[in-house]
C-alpha cells in the first residue's frame, strides 16, 4: 500500500502523518530540531508492507515526488521539490524546484545538511505561513503549491564547497 512518509532531522519516520503534526513541526519546532541528525527532513510516498510479525517494512517509490525541507530560523524554510521520475529512464535525472522570491542570489544563507555545508539564497526562504502552506499541499495532491513561485533549483548557481566551489565571503552571508 502507498503512504505519505515523513522522515525527520534525527531519522525517525513516520508512516502516514497527520497534517496536524506537521503543523507542529512547522510553527514549533526551533533551530535545535533542524540542527541534530541530518539538519533536514522530508515528505515522500513509499510502500508500506505488512510483515508476518506485525512489524512494517517501508520501500521509498522514487517514480514519486518528494519534498525535502528545513529551517534556519533566523531565516524561514527551505524547500526543495523533487519531480516524480520516469519509471522508463534509467537516469536518476530530476526536476529539481525551489521556491524564489527574485533578485540576486546571495546574501547566503549557511545550514549543514547531512554533516555537508549547504549555500542557499536567501530569497529562496520562506516563512512558517509559507511553508505550512506548501506542505498542506504536498500532503493534498503531491504537487508544488501555489503560494509561492518556484524556480527550477538549477537556474540558481548554489555554492557547493564539497565540489571545490568558492565558499561565499562572510560580507556575502546573510
Amino acid at each position: 500500500m502507498k503512504a505519505m512518509t515523513y522522515e525527520s532531522p534525527s531519522g525517525e519516520i513516520v508512516a502516514k502523518p497527520s497534517l496536524a503534526s506537521l503543523q507542529d513541526v512547522i510553527f514549533r519546532e526551533r533551530n535545535k530540531y533542524w540542527r541534530c541528525g541530518s539538519g533536514d527532513s522530508s515528505l515522500g510516498v513509499t510502500n508500506v508492507k505488512r510483515r508476518k510479525d506485525g512489524t512494517h517494512e517501508m520501500t521509498i517509490l522514487p517514480t514519486e515526488p518528494s519534498l525535502v525541507f528545513w529551517l534556519v530560523e533566523k531565516h524561514g524554510f527551505f524547500f526543495v521539490y523533487f519531480g516524480a521520475r520516469d519509471p522508463k529512464k534509467k537516469t536518476l535525472d530530476v526536476s529539481q524546484y525551489v521556491p524564489f522570491a527574485g533578485g540576486e542570489s546571495d546574501p547566503w544563507v549557511k545550514h549543514y545538511v547531512g554533516g555537508d555545508t549547504f549555500y542557499a539564497p536567501r530569497g529562496c526562504f520562506v516563512s512558517r505561513p509559507f511553508a505550512s502552506e506548501i506542505v498542506k499541499e504536498f500532503m493534498r495532491s503531491q504537487s508544488r503549491s501555489k503560494a509561492v513561485r518556484w524556480v527550477n533549483r538549477h537556474s540558481l548557481e548554489f555554492p557547493n564547497p564539497s565540489a571545490g566551489d568558492t565558499i561565499p565571503s562572510r560580507s556575502k552571508l546573510a
